[in-house]
C-alpha cells in the first residue's frame, strides 16, 4: 500500500499517509493556494532568510497556515540545514536532534577517518574487505542512533518514535529533516488547526524555482500516517 500522496484539485489539497499503530489511513484537507500565498509573503519579509536559501539553493522551502483558536500562524520550514545551520531563524527547529548523537557522531567521524587510512594503506584484499566492514558497521552504528534519536509528534499529540512511526523497512538518513514532516510535527506540537500546506522549490535563476513538490516518496511518506494520526 501506498504510505502517502499529495493530491491537488484548485486550491484544495489533501495531505494522506498510511498509519501503522492504527491500520489505516489518515488525511486532512487544506487550502494549498492559501499556504502558497503566504509562503512568498513570509519570504519577502524575512530578505535575511531568502538572501541564506539563494546562496544554499536548491532548497525545499514549505509553509504551514494554521490557526490557533481564532489567531493565524505562519510557519516555515526547510529541508535539512542551511549553511551548516540546523535550526534556522524564521522556520521551525529541526525534528531530527543531531546534539543528542553530537558525541558519538565526532568520534565516529573520526574511526571512519582511520579506517579509510587503513584501508588505502591495506596490501591485502584480505585487509581491504576488513577495513570496510569496521567501517560500515561505525556508520551504521551512528545511523541507528540518530534514528533511535529521532521523535515524532502526532496530531493527537502523542510522542512517535521514528522507528514505530514509519512505514517499511530500510529508514533512509535524512528522513523526517524534509520541510513537510518538519511543518506537521511543530504544528501538531501547538495543537493548531492546519488551514493550509504547501512545498516549493528554492531555486532562482532556474525554470523550476516556485514549483510545487509533493512528499518524497522515501523519506515523508512513509511517516505521514503517525504525523496525520489523531489517537
Amino acid at each position: 500500500m501506498s504510505a502517502s500522496s499529495q493530491a491537488t484539485t484548485a486550491s484544495t489539497s489533501t495531505i494522506t499517509g498510511w498509519c501503522a499503530r492504527c491500520g489505516a489511513s489518515h488525511a486532512i484537507e487544506h487550502d494549498g493556494a492559501k499556504a502558497t500565498a503566504a509562503l512568498w509573503r513570509a519570504l519577502e519579509e524575512r530578505p535575511a532568510l531568502t538572501a541564506a536559501l539563494t546562496a544554499q539553493a536548491p532548497k525545499m522551502v514549505g509553509c504551514l497556515v494554521g490557526l490557533d483558536g481564532d489567531e493565524e500562524v505562519v510557519l516555515l520550514a526547510i529541508s535539512g540545514d542551511l549553511g551548516g545551520v540546523q535550526d534556522v531563524d524564521g522556520c521551525v527547529p529541526s525534528v531530527v536532534r543531531r546534539e543528542h548523537t553530537a558525541a558519538l557522531e565526532t568520534d565516529t567521524l573520526a574511526a571512519i577517518a582511520r579506517h579509510t587510512t587503513a584501508l588505502e594503506a591495506a596490501t591485502t584484499e584480505d585487509a581491504r574487505r576488513a577495513a570496510k566492514a569496521v567501517r560500515r558497521a561505525a556508520s551504521a552504528t551512528l545511523m541507528a542512533a540518530m534514528i533511535d534519536a529521532t521523535v515524532l509528534v502526532t496530531r493527537g499529540q502523542r510522542l512517535v518514535p521514528l522507528r514505530e512511526a514509519f512505514v517499511g523497512g530500510g529508514i533512509p538518513s535524512g528522513t523526517a529533516d524534509c520541510a513537510l514532516p518538519k511543518l506537521l510535527v511543530e504544528a501538531n506540537r501547538r495543537a493548531l488547526r492546519i488551514v493550509g500546506v504547501d512545498e516549493r522549490l528554492f531555486s532562482p535563476g532556474t525554470p523550476r524555482h516556485g514549483e510545487h513538490v509533493g512528499p518524497c516518496a522515501r523519506r515523508c511518506e512513509p511517516i505521514l500516517g503517525a504525523l496525520l494520526c489523531t489517537a
